[in-house]
Parts: C-alpha cells; sequence; structure tokens
C-alpha cells in the first residue's frame, strides 16, 4: 500500500495514510541477481540487482511469509538507477549556491 502505483489515479501512498486498503493485483517484477552479503541471526543483508518496478519491501514481506517469520527492511540503499551510480551522489548540505547546484546538473537537452 506504500507505493507509487495508482488505483483510480489515487498514489496508493495516500489512500495508505488515510488508513485506506485497497486489493491489488501481483505484479510480475525481474529479480536478476540477489547475493547473501551478510547474516547475523535474525538479520541479513542482502545486495539485489532488480528491474524497474520491484518494491524490495515487498519482497521482504513475501520472503517473510514464505519464512513464516514475518520480515520487514531496516535499512534499504539504492546504489544504482539506471545509469548513474551511488557513487556519483552528491550530498546535498555540500551545495551552497545556485551556482553550485547548476554546475552539477545534467542537461540532456543537445
Amino acid at each position: 500500500m506504500y507505493s507509487a502505483l495508482k488505483v483510480n489515479g489515487i498514489p496508493l501512498y495516500k489512500l495508505a495514510r488515510k488508513g485506506k486498503t485497497v486489493p491489488r493485483n501481483p505484479r510480475k517484477v525481474q529479480i536478476f541477481k540477489i547475493k547473501l552479503e551478510d547474516y547475523t541471526f535474525p538479520k541479513l543483508t542482502l545486495r539485489i540487482v532488480c528491474g524497474k518496478g520491484t518494491y524490495i519491501r515487498a519482497l521482504a514481506r513475501d520472503l517473510g511469509e514464505k519464512l513464516g517469520c514475518g520480515g520487514c527492511i531496516e535499512s534499504l540503499i539504492r546504489t544504482r538507477i539506471g545509469e548513474f551510480k551511488l557513487s556519483q551522489a552528491v550530498d546535498p548540505k555540500s551545495i551552497h549556491t545556485p551556482q553550485e547546484l547548476k554546475n552539477l546538473l545534467i542537461n540532456e537537452s543537445p
């Protein structure tokens, strides 16, 4: 319910914040790779490479259901989206002037 998917033009997260729940149809997603980075009971750290539209929180919930113990996420870090990598990110606190911000923006126009 806490996603940007829309039902009748309304994002699910807006309905969820009002305490409403609506039926949602299962969707196919692409999981290309799951690597176990660390496991210290009861927590595990996974590195997941997935396609767009994949909700990792839903994956944690589904894994918890299958294991019969429940599942949630303590920390979620997106390390890449498309061609952009986390290593290219800039701390917003390091930007002090509009010109500094302008210099960081990527212009896609010719």
